[in-house]
């Protein structure tokens, strides 16, 4: 998205409050076009390895430097303080102080911690929209990944493909006149209907003024999203998952296929895929067998594949 951004001539800024040396992840952004950008280590030289530097100040950075930006842009924030140990406000928890979490286990113990995590990115986040110009500013929130506390036996991410790790939020802000009539009605139209990844970047481009760019004609033809501002993506649309990247490791290693509500999955520690339907079953309680996923097994086990257990 920065390097389509940048061709067209549009300003582009990345700011994060993670520490770059997790995983290497700063080699990510080798030669990345950017008018603007600060990591956590950039913002506080010993921002912890694991959840960044404070995501409150790095927002007060933002909202500093994103008037210098020439409009249109493109500016990407990520915070990192929800991130395992979940960085909390000492002076406001609202979870902890209504639970008696020393009578839990180490998994209610955490998960009351994350929620109240989630709570201190909640007020940080609100602070910032209320301070910026909204009346000319889009904003697309997301999440890279949710987070297990013990549903699987578990916890953290990367270990299966199961939605408590995989299904995140997300919701597009848009100021009156941002959008056309046609964009906001398919856009509200798309609230219940399985999306993935791979829809994000589309969505971008089309905000930003580029999806129907002619250059970007031959990828247009080969990416699966779809932008969320036009359609509904096919309902016959089938897609490889994994929570591992070439980026990031995984605790274990998992992969499977989905096709609308319908998941195929498995882990190292399984012996066999499992099938779930999430329209009918949102906490993929009820295994159907993978017969019920049809061809999604022969699709996960594609290109060498195979199954991630029996190795």
């Amino acid at each position: 998205l920065f390097e389509y951004a940048h061709a067209a001539g549009i300003d582009t800024a990345f700011w994060t409050s993670q520490n770059l040396l997790y995983a290497h992840a700063g080699r990510f952004l080798d030669g990345t076009p950017l008018h603007f950008f600060l990591s956590g280590t950039g913002l506080e030289p010993y921002a912890d390895y694991l959840d960044g530097a404070d995501d409150g100040k790095l927002l007060r950075r933002v909202a500093d430097q994103l008037p210098a930006l020439k409009e249109p842009y493109l500016a990407v924030v990520q915070l990192a303080n929800t991130h395992f140990p979940y960085a909390v406000d000492d002076q406001d928890l609202p979870f902890s102080w209504t639970h008696n979490w020393r009578a839990m286990d180490a998994f209610g113990r955490t998960a009351i911690r994350y929620a109240d995590a989630l709570h201190r990115q909640d007020k940080i986040v609100a602070k910032f929209l209320a301070g910026i110009d909204r009346e000319r500013t889009v904003v697309v929130f997301l999440s890279d990944h949710g987070e297990q506390i013990g549903e699987r036996r578990r916890t953290g991410h990367t270990w299966t493909e199961y939605d408590v790790e995989v299904h995140v939020p997300m919701w597009i802000d848009a100021p009156a006149g941002a959008l056309t009539p046609v964009e906001s009605r398919q856009l509200a139209a798309l609230r219940e209907v399985p999306l993935i990844m791979l829809d994000v970047a589309p969505t971008v481009l089309d905000l930003l003024g580029l999806w129907d760019e002619p250059a970007l004609a031959p990828r247009r033809a080969r990416w699966l999203g779809v932008s969320m501002l036009r359609r509904a993506p096919p309902a016959d649309r089938a897609v490889v998952m994994t929570n591992c990247s070439e980026l990031f490791s995984c605790s274990s290693a998992n992969w499977g296929a989905m096709r609308g509500t319908r998941k195929l999955l498995a882990d190292a520690d399984d012996r066999s895929w499992h099938c779930y339907d999430l329209a009918d079953d949102p906490d993929e309680e009820h295994d159907l067998g993978a017969d019920a996923c049809g061809d999604l097994r022969t699709l996960a086990e594609a290109g060498g594949r195979g199954a991630p257990f029996g190795r």
